[in-house]
């Protein structure tokens, strides 16, 4: 009101002296007033925590204590615009003490602290009638689909990635007055100069309907490293969406508080509620925690809901029960509205801390990722997707100071740069990249060694029959050849007095399809009866520890020439002409009539054709260099083997046919855990020798070991089958039914069972064979995670067999088993 006055004197003033130039200087003022009068007027800044100089994420900023305002980022940083001066603000945040500050003339840059509450009371409000909060959730899963960007059409972005690891150096967290005096200090003089490790991304992802995804990097830098493979560390890290039913950090899973079912589980309560300048949308502030007496892995946070489109505009998440000792996660997302039609994310944060007894501070990973160049319902041709979902760039490790700039939020601190400075230079000099591919090659179950890699599993074997076996495997690297590798193995065994030998070969004619051909020889012992799908070996680490127990074997000479591929996007192919030459190294012989003659042998020979194919329908995988790593889906897996026998042809005896199959799947059902289903089932149409059956794969041992995926109770070489059908059930509940502190027991059940003929099981001479015609079964209960050390946890399983196969004596029908698993 006051430019508008000023006007109108003005203009009193240009009537009395009634000259051109108060004419001009009326419609130059006029102008000037007006536009003053629509300026905006805007102030900027950063809110941290007063305790640690933490930035805080959505504080709610109001102006001139009105209801219209704005929220910090992730980041913690502000800006609010008003079209009066802004005089004061007024900050409110949950577990925070309110703020008022005033506004000098200072309205740029401002850092605001706030202080903790020091009594933070959990009390649940009683509330008359229906919770109101639980009608905006409704309204919130009713708009899921239409907020979700991953239920779009397709939609493309680029994201600046960044991830590094730290600690939290705060001399609260010591744990004891020893650590004060020497390794925290040591610690925290580290940490207050330079990260530990930091990483820097930036790439493009494309999205299409229902499922087809391509994300590209195209730049990478690590600190001290060159290998690509961290490129993909910090996105796999980030949740896209708040909009699925769970998060799965490291293969454990949250339940969303946005859930099917979720009011029934989680507590809600609105906190706060601010408007936009227009007054045409709303925001909610709603805190979230499980309710009291529920057992699941929940969450508790704050969500922001905007009433366009009832979606969610902010939103943070940390488990419920924060752990002492081992992993904690924070999940913090902006979403912003696109196009004026659709909420998308613009900021994702994942913050990792890991507290062990060994560290008096604790670990922290911060992943952060800032998208932009969105672009909704982009024209994506679908020739832009294959099986490979995420590609690193050949040249994302060669941009430039220049590219980084232009892609980064805000320039790296000091701190960040002596990062990179110090760790490029003490990688450089420790050789961190040598190191590095020697962990990968490990993993692969490889030790590199110039332009070759020697096989791990050659070197130590141990079984019933060879007792010990040492030995030494070896094959070419990349560094040989990219297409061509060669290799052999040898090995001897004291039990048996033995040696075992042999070699093989293979050439890539086309790598994007896996095409090669590949030839073989060995002369070896394979364990009688067993089957072996395609790429379905599992190593000690996954609990294979049923080697370890076999006493059935074949001495085996086996040549073979194959050929493999992948085809129909998810399928892998392997087609293979084997001879086979195998003899009984146990008491055995195969009884065969011809005429009124009757024919005892323990040794076989066997000439066939194989195709063995691998289903894995929407199977991706990551790209780096050459290799190629899956990426775990919800989709079950699909083995069969397909072998005919040809007789009279490279010698062989036998003329049949044989099939099997293998499906196996994996889910989870919120609050009841995860299950996994294996059925498997085989036929053979004719008579054949032992090693040509389907022996069941049992596990009771005396070592009182847990084999996963095996019958427990069931004694070695106690079933074979020339038809048979199985089904394994197991279902984890992991720490839903039971839990206190950071004591957490996976609890598990189990159910296995199995079905089988045998044709003329007289013809097999010498030992008890006998087929599981009337069913097998067992059912177990395990308890895991009882004891954790350093690389795995122990735990204790009981498994109890019943039905027509059931022992006289009951004692024999139980098996009391150690469990091993893999903590994370």
């Amino acid at each position: 009101m006051c430019y508008i006055c000023i006007v109108f004197k003005l203009y009193n003033l240009i009537l009395m002296q009634q000259t051109i130039k108060f004419n001009f200087l009326f419609f130059f003022i006029i102008f000037t007033a007006l536009t003053c009068s629509a300026q905006t007027n805007t102030i900027s800044g950063k809110v941290v925590n007063a305790k640690n100089g933490e930035p805080l994420a959505f504080v709610n900023i109001i102006a001139n204590n009105s209801a219209k305002g704005t929220s910090t980022d992730i980041d913690g940083k502000f800006m609010l615009k008003n079209q009066q001066p802004i005089t004061s603000i007024k900050l409110s945040y949950v577990g925070f003490e309110t703020k008022v500050v005033a506004i000098d003339d200072n309205k740029n840059n401002l850092l605001i602290r706030m202080q903790e509450k020091q009594l933070q009371l959990s009390e649940v409000r009683i509330i008359a009638g229906e919770n109101p909060a639980h009608r905006i959730i409704r309204n919130v899963l009713a708009n899921r689909n239409l907020n979700n960007p991953e239920k779009q059409h397709s939609f493309s972005y680029t994201s600046y990635n960044k991830l590094v690891f730290t600690s939290k150096t705060d001399s609260n967290l010591i744990k004891n007055k020893t650590d004060k005096d020497s390794s925290a200090i040591k610690m925290k003089k580290f940490f207050d100069k330079q990260h530990l490790l930091m990483m820097e991304s930036v790439t493009k992802r494309k999205f299409l309907q229902p499922d087809k995804n391509y994300e590209e990097v195209l730049a990478s830098r690590v600190s001290g490293f060159k290998n690509p493979i961290f490129a993909f560390i910090g996105s796999q890290l980030q949740s896209f969406s708040f909009y699925n039913e769970r998060f799965n950090i490291f293969e454990k899973y949250y339940i969303n508080p946005i859930s099917n079912g979720c009011t029934s589980k989680y507590y809600f309560q609105i906190e706060d509620t601010l408007y936009t300048d227009n007054n045409t949308d709303t925001t909610f502030v709603i805190s979230y925690r499980p309710k009291a007496n529920t057992n699941f892995e929940g969450l508790k946070g704050l969500l922001s809901i905007n009433t366009f489109h009832w979606a969610i505009e902010n939103a943070t998440a940390e488990p419920a029960i924060q752990q002492q000792k081992g992993m904690n996660i924070l999940i913090q997302q902006k979403y912003e509205l696109i196009e004026d039609r659709q909420w998308f994310p613009v900021q994702l944060n994942t913050d990792l801390s890991f507290t062990t007894e060994n560290l008096p501070y604790p670990l922290i990973a911060n992943a952060r990722a800032y998208l932009k160049d969105i672009s909704l319902s982009p024209d994506i041709p679908k020739s832009t997707f294959s099986n490979i979902e995420l590609e690193i760039k050949d040249s994302a490790g060669l941009q430039s100071e220049i590219y980084w700039n232009l892609h980064r939020i805000d320039s790296l601190s000091q701190k960040e740069l002596k990062t990179y400075h110090v760790i490029d230079s003490v990688g450089k000099e420790l050789n961190f990249e040598k190191k590095l591919n020697i962990i990968q090659a490990l993993m692969d179950n490889k030790i590199p060694w110039g332009i070759i890699n020697l096989d791990i599993d050659k070197f130590l074997r141990f079984n019933e029959y060879e007792k010990v076996r040492l030995g030494l495997g070896m094959h070419t690297s990349d560094k040989f050849s990219d297409k061509f590798s060669i290799g052999g193995y040898w090995g001897y065994g004291f039990g048996d007095k033995a040696h075992k030998y042999g070699g093989d070969a293979a050439y890539t004619f086309y790598k994007p399809w896996n095409l090669k051909l590949m030839f073989a020889y060995s002369n070896d012992i394979n364990e009688s009866g067993s089957s072996q799908f395609l790429n379905d070996k599992k190593s000690l680490f996954e609990g294979n520890y049923r080697e370890f127990f076999a006493d059935y074997f074949d001495k085996t000479e086996k040549s073979s020439v194959a050929i493999g591929f992948r085809t129909l996007r998810y399928m892998q192919v392997k087609l293979s002409l084997d001879k086979n030459r195998k003899t009984a190294l146990y008491n055995y012989e195969f009884a065969t009539s011809r005429g009124d003659v009757t024919l005892l042998t323990n040794q076989f020979n066997y000439a066939d054709i194989q195709l063995s194919l691998r289903y894995a329908y929407k199977e991706k995988y990551m790209k780096v260099r050459n290799n190629l790593i899956p990426i775990p889906n919800n989709y079950p897996i699909v083995w069969l083997n397909y072998t005919k026998g040809l007789k009279n042809f490279l010698d062989g005896e036998y003329d049949y046919q044989k099939v099997e199959m293998k499906i196996e799947k994996s889910f989870y059902t919120n609050y009841l855990g995860k299950t996994t289903l294996i059925a498997n089932g085989g036929y053979a149409d004719k008579n054949l020798p032992y090693n040509m059956q389907f022996a069941a794969r049992s596990g009771y041992n005396d070592g009182y070991i847990d084999i996963p995926a095996s019958f427990n109770t069931m004694r070695f070489n106690e079933f074979a089958s020339n038809r048979y059908a199985s089904l394994m059930f197991k279902h984890s509940f992991g720490a839903l039914l039971f839990r206190k502190g950071n004591f957490k027991p996976e609890v598990v059940v189990l159910t296995n069972a199995i079905i089988g003929t045998m044709d003329n099981a007289a013809n097999h001479r010498y030992i008890n064979i006998k087929a599981p015609e009337k069913g097998y079964f067992e059912s177990g209960l395990c308890i895991n995670n009882l004891l954790k050390l350093s690389f795995n946890s122990l735990g204790i399983g009981a498994y109890y067999r019943y039905g027509t196969y059931r022992f006289s004596d009951e004692k024999s029908n139980w098996a009391i088993k150690w469990t091993m698993t893999l903590p994370l």
